[in-house]
């Protein structure tokens, strides 16, 4: 087959640089211009599975998934779940590389790192809210957490595990994070916590190394994990993801909430989002918005407009946003008194600083009054 390369031409050039910062290849560009130009989501090949199915790449993946219908997607029946747990049965004589489904988090055992004698599983758990440990000022929190279990297990070798991160990174060979463990004291019925900079070799663990994309965390026993960027280090933005949910039904005589979920751009979290949304009866209302905040520039403002009047305002510490995974903000709408059937939203985030960051997302939700109407999650036939 002959190798074809593909040319960044000037709206492959301009993509890469007002989405991605001028790091995304020719090829994903072309995907990107694709899709915003109504490239079809919906349609099947001849085994039955959608474009989604073989988006492996996790740009690729977040490119699909944004521009889904509101709908849930209807994933084939050999998509991985969105489990955040793995078992892995150790064998000590092998080589043992096992992936954590979407989360794009995996664990690599070398040969020998874990005795005969503790022969068994391994259990790698996905964690999304930070333990009670302080952070220091100038540090965030831009991966998952990583729990293995059994506790108190020891390997003879060091284990791999690699983590996807949403830092914006320069040099990232060059910084040094905080690696933060929890493990269970018996004695004291307490958790002991300990803290160290990360090492210099991964013969020398606690040890991580920092990609563009993911960190590998080298470790000699179970606990639960988490890995500190200090912001000084090379960090020059954070990727945030931001999407809006509203409730499945609105009546023009009552207040609704909005809520703007921010969370970190990282795999799996835009999936269980939506689950849990679902559960609470709301539902997604815009396809989700990128947004990088500055650490070293102000605050962030949220502002929701009705029909271009502004009906709140709210201010967000980057502090927060720096340390927490994800973070959701209600915004509360006042009930409509015209009789319309449809209303404007405008919800913009903004960060103030020299730069001027902000994004806009803009929506109609519909009001109900009278026979319900199905929730989005519900098939309509508009068949007569």
């Amino acid at each position: 087959m002959t190798e074809r390369t593909m040319k960044e031409t000037d709206t492959l050039k301009k993509i890469s640089n007002e989405y991605y910062n001028g790091a995304l290849p020719p090829e994903k560009g072309l995907v990107f211009y694709l899709l915003d130009n109504g490239a079809s989501l919906d349609i099947k090949d001849d085994a039955g599975n959608l474009p989604i199915d073989y988006a492996k790449d996790h740009v690729i993946n977040q490119m699909i998934l944004l521009r889904s219908p509101i709908e849930d997607i209807v994933y084939s029946k050999d998509a991985p779940p969105s489990t955040s747990n793995l078992s892995v049965e150790v064998k000590s004589s092998n080589n043992q590389k096992v992936d954590l489904g979407y989360h794009d988090v995996s664990i690599f055992i070398p040969p020998g790192a874990v005795l005969h004698d503790d022969k068994g599983e391994i259990t790698l758990t996905v964690l999304r809210e930070l333990p009670g440990f302080d952070l220091h000022e100038d540090e965030s929190v831009a991966c998952y957490g990583i729990r293995c279990d059994p506790p108190h297990m020891v390997f003879q070798y060091p284990v791999e595990i690699k983590i996807p991160h949403s830092s914006v990174v320069i040099n990232p060979d060059q910084v040094k994070p905080d690696i933060v463990s929890r493990v269970w004291d018996s004695v004291n019925d307490l958790p002991r916590t300990s803290r160290q900079r990360s090492s210099n070799s991964s013969d020398e663990p606690p040890f991580c190394r920092i990609y563009e994309r993911h960190l590998e965390l080298y470790i000699t026993h179970c606990a639960e994990w988490w890995v500190l960027i200090p912001l000084e280090q090379q960090v020059i933005r954070r990727k945030l993801m931001c999407t809006p949910y509203i409730p499945d039904k609105i009546e023009k005589s009552q207040e609704f909430s909005i809520n703007l979920q921010m969370y970190n751009d990282l795999p799996g979290t835009e999936r269980i989002l939506r689950e849990e949304a679902k559960q609470q009866f709301y539902h997604r209302c815009h396809c989700s918005v990128p947004f990088s905040i500055e650490p070293r520039s102000g605050d962030v403002i949220i502002t929701c407009q009705r029909d271009g009047e502004e009906i709140e305002s709210q201010v967000l510490s980057v502090r927060d946003l720096q340390t927490k995974l994800k973070q959701c903000v209600s915004l509360y709408v006042p009930p409509c008194t015209d009789d319309v059937d449809f209303t404007a939203i405008t919800i913009t985030i903004a960060q103030s600083g020299k730069h001027g960051i902000s994004r806009s997302i803009a929506f109609v939700p519909r009001y109900i009054d009278g026979p319900e109407w199905p929730s989005p999650s519900e098939h309509i036939n508009f068949s007569r």
